[in-house]
């Protein structure tokens, strides 16, 4: 059975882009599989309107999404998970040499605060109490969740 790999094509489009170098989804035997498929896949990717239009619906997501209770959110779900990978990852890493001012942390603050409020405040919050790390706060400061 023929397995598909990628490879690449040079040819001459009808957008504007002569002899261009893009991927091209193959069979094992040098045939591509559906070459008009990939050749209007390859032209709508390259219009700005495509990607202006996907970061259009992007935001409508994400605005739909804060519009809903916090508890349902699937943006705080993402972001307590982002925070999570990045205890998991790369706090061991750079805990060493940042220390938190603030109880709880910055990071824990910020999970909390999205739980609590949504995206959208939870963000907001979490912004103004970086804002507020001088070096004059001093460490151990108890600044809960409002």
């Amino acid at each position: 059975m023929p397995t598909l790999r990628s490879m690449t094509t040079s040819s001459a489009s009808a957008d504007g882009f002569p002899n261009a170098e893009r991927p091209a989804l193959s069979l094992s035997k040098g045939r591509t599989a559906c070459p008009e498929l990939v050749e209007g896949l390859n032209a709508v990717l390259r219009k700005p309107q495509t990607w202006l239009a996907l970061l259009l619906l992007m935001f409508s997501l994400f605005v739909a999404d804060a519009l809903r209770p916090p508890s349902r959110q699937v943006s705080v779900r993402a972001f307590a998970a982002a925070v999570d990978g990045y205890h998991h990852y790369l706090h061991p890493i750079t805990g060493r040499f940042i220390h938190c001012r603030y109880q709880p942390t910055c990071s824990h603050y910020a999970v909390q605060a999205v739980q609590k409020y949504g995206i959208a405040k939870g963000l907001a919050l979490s912004y103004r109490r970086l804002r507020s790390c001088q070096k004059t706060v001093p460490m151990g400061t108890r600044d809960p969740v409002p």
